[in-house]
């Protein structure tokens, strides 16, 4: 079987649930198989949604969501005429609204976790 040169479904969002939470899902997103991984894109993606345009653009391309690589904060800049410390803030700002918005408590019900 040749697998494709660029699967990198669930890569990019574990990376940005990195982001927000460290490394707590990193072992179980390892256990992952492919559906699962669209099933957990098909979720952040939701999440996603619930931040404004901008916002939700900055963390997308910063972690690589929807794209073959992350894009570098210098390349964001070019993208949105905006200095590093405004991308910086705003990437701050988005991921914490995203823990407000519930993906941390969805994350737990995708993986089981009970507190």
């Amino acid at each position: 079987m040749i697998e494709k040169e660029y699967d990198f479904t669930g890569y990019h969002e574990a990376q940005l649930i990195q982001g927000l939470f460290g490394q707590k899902y990193d072992t179980l997103i390892n256990l992952l198989n492919n559906i699962q991984k669209q099933k957990l894109k098909n979720i952040i993606d939701i999440y996603l949604k619930g931040l404004d345009y901008r916002n939700c653009e900055i963390v997308k391309l910063f972690y690589g969501i929807d794209e073959i690589f992350p894009f570098s904060i210098e390349e964001i800049e070019n993208v949105f005429n905006i200095n590093s410390e405004c991308i910086e803030l705003i990437k701050d700002e988005s991921l914490c609204e995203l823990k407000n918005l519930g993906l941390e408590k969805r994350l737990d019900e995708f993986f089981g976790i009970k507190r």
